[in-house]
């Protein structure tokens, strides 16, 4: 069998994730999605018409991220999943840096929520939840951040709070001292310790998801820009 080419051992009945998956990897990255672009937020009950929305959410790009999305949406609903979770599976053993640099974060962050659920063993699973709670949490305070229209943090504003001695959040949680504090900076160290030798695909992925939160406009580059500590600074971790 050619090595180059994903071969499902059964055919799901589904035409547009069958016509995907005889095709090789090569195909795949070459050929471009012919949609207009749309993105549809939500599960829609019939699966040929939510593939066909995820369809428009990947026009202009390379079939090879459509399909990675059409076998997470196939093992999220439990349809062919052994199929898919094999496929799956098999793409990032055998192609993770290539899917690391196609998909966006948000189907980097599915991937990793399916490798929480499914992958076979428990380190895996734990590195995988892990860039998945960082990235979701970013997701959240963004949307409540963006919600509100609040502004970013100034150097000023930063400074103030830094100096303020009203220190707890909540729940005994204190506030991170924006300027100096070292938490960002250890956080990342631990990340990267977990991840040291990036000897598989889910620690690249992990990897990849964590540092798309650092360079992306997130708390955590903006508060890099506001950090004056350099004993205590950050930067992406180590990629391979």
């Amino acid at each position: 069998m050619d090595s180059n080419r994903i071969m499902p051992r059964d055919r799901t009945g589904i035409a547009l994730v069958d016509r995907m998956l005889s095709k090789s990897l090569e195909e795949l990255r070459s050929t471009t999605v012919t949609r207009d672009f749309h993105i549809k937020l939500g599960r829609h009950p019939n699966l040929e018409k939510h593939l066909g929305n995820l369809e428009q959410e990947f026009a202009g790009r390379s079939e090879l991220g459509l399909l990675h999305a059409a076998l997470i949406v196939l093992i999220r609903r439990e349809v062919c999943l052994e199929i898919a979770l094999t496929e799956f599976l098999s793409m990032w053993s055998r192609i993770a840096e290539n899917l690391c640099k196609e998909l966006d974060l948000r189907w980097l962050v599915s991937a990793c929520d399916t490798f929480a659920d499914h992958a076979q063993d428990e380190a895996s699973r734990s590195r995988a939840l892990l860039a998945s709670a960082v990235a979701n949490t970013v997701k959240l305070y963004e949307t409540e951040r963006r919600a509100i229209n609040a502004p970013h943090l100034a150097r000023e504003g930063a400074e103030r709070m830094y100096a303020s001695p009203q220190v707890v959040l909540f729940d005994g949680v204190t506030r991170y001292g924006v300027v100096r504090g070292d938490m960002i900076r250890n956080l990342l160290g631990r990340i990267d310790r977990l991840n040291a030798d990036c000897s598989d695909s889910v620690q690249r992925l992990t990897v990849e998801v964590i540092n798309r939160v650092l360079v992306n406009d997130t708390v955590f580059r903006r508060f890099a820009a506001l950090h004056t500590n350099e004993a205590t600074r950050w930067d992406i971790i180590r990629r391979t």
